[in-house]
Formats: C-alpha cells, structure tokens, sequence
C-alpha cells in the first residue's frame, strides 16, 4: 500500500502492480521472457535465445512512430532504411544508399534487374537515358518513338554473324544483313520506293 491505497499484490504466478511501475536502470527477462501488453496480450517483446521478436497478437496494426526512424544493425554501424518525416524513404545495400522515394518517384543508384516487365503505362511519359535526357522512348497515344536528341543516333548487333530485321505488321520485309547488304525478306517481292517515290 501507499497512502491506504494498494499497489501491490502477490499471487500465484507473481505480483501485480495495480499502477505505474517505474525502473531507475534495467528489466531483464530470461529467454523466452516475454514483456506482453494489452489486456489480450496483443504486443510481445522477447528473446528465444537465439533470435528477438517485436510480435503483434492482436488485430491492429503495429505502429512505429518518430520524426525519423531508422533501421540498422546491433551497433548502429550500417543502415538497412532510413524513413524521413515530410521526406524521402531511404533503403541500403552494405550501407549504401541504393533507393529513395522522392515526391515525383523513386531515384535508384545502380543497376535494375528485373524479371518481369518494366512498364510506363501514362502515353507521352518517356524512357529516358543520358545525363540531359539525350535518348528518349515513347508512346504519343497513336504512334512510337526512338528519339535522340544529342549526337548521332546508332542502331547497331553486335552478335556474330547475326542480322538485323524490318518489319510492319508482324512480318519481316526488309535485312541489314551482318556484311553490311540491306535487302528485301524475299526475292523480287519487296521495292525500295514506288513509281512516284524513289
């Protein structure tokens, strides 16, 4: 008790604090020790002994609040993500910035390798390379578009021994064969030019 009122009881698995505990320096648990809050025991905290668990039991969401929250490993060394209030989201390779969210998309240092599509869905948003944006591709809502718009643009196979084909319609009609002949798919079905156009 303090001040006639109780605080404290002892029962068979322990003791209950009716109020608020307060510990000036550690709480240890042994493995498997769990720290459980909520009246279903929805939120666990404890050790296995060889892992350590943040586990929520019950049928809300487990929410991690702050102006910044990081993710890192036991001693703080490297960074695994990094979450920025009002800002970017940050994820790491070996301590290395290799994602960030930004408000108009994502800024990724390095390769992308994907084993699906990579799609720009929006007509007129374009793939884009080079540091001014020099090579474009893109779709106008009608119509298709390789665009260089630095320099020379290069249409080049570099397999050996192997072509590079043309064609309309699902249909090859025309070769730039690897010695450097450009010729029609068949014999004597193909024309460069017409009557009036040549």
């Amino acid at each position: 008790y303090w001040d006639n009122a109780k605080k404290m009881e002892t029962y068979q698995y322990g003791v209950n604090f009716a109020q608020n505990i307060q510990i000036g320096l550690h709480a240890y648990f042994g493995d498997n020790g769990e720290a459980i809050f909520g009246d279903g025991s929805d939120l666990k905290i404890y050790h296995d002994g060889s892992n350590s668990y943040i586990q929520d039991c019950g049928s809300g969401e487990l929410r991690l609040r702050g102006t910044n929250i990081r993710l890192s490993d036991h001693d703080g060394s490297e960074s695994f993500a990094l979450f920025n209030d009002n800002g970017a989201v940050d994820l790491y390779y070996d301590n290395s910035k290799k994602l960030a969210t930004k408000s108009n998309g994502i800024d990724v240092t390095g390769d992308v390798d994907a084993t699906g599509h990579i799609e720009v869905i929006a007509d007129n948003k374009r793939f884009m390379a080079g540091a001014s944006n020099d090579a474009r591709m893109y779709h106008d809502g009608t119509d298709s578009y390789f665009d260089s718009v630095t320099g020379n643009l290069y249409l080049y196979n570099h397999a050996s021994a192997k072509n590079i084909s043309f064609g309309t319609e699902g249909s090859t009609r025309w070769y730039m064969y690897n010695s450097g002949h450009f010729v029609p798919y068949a014999d004597s079905t193909f024309d460069i030019g017409t009557n009036s156009v040549r």
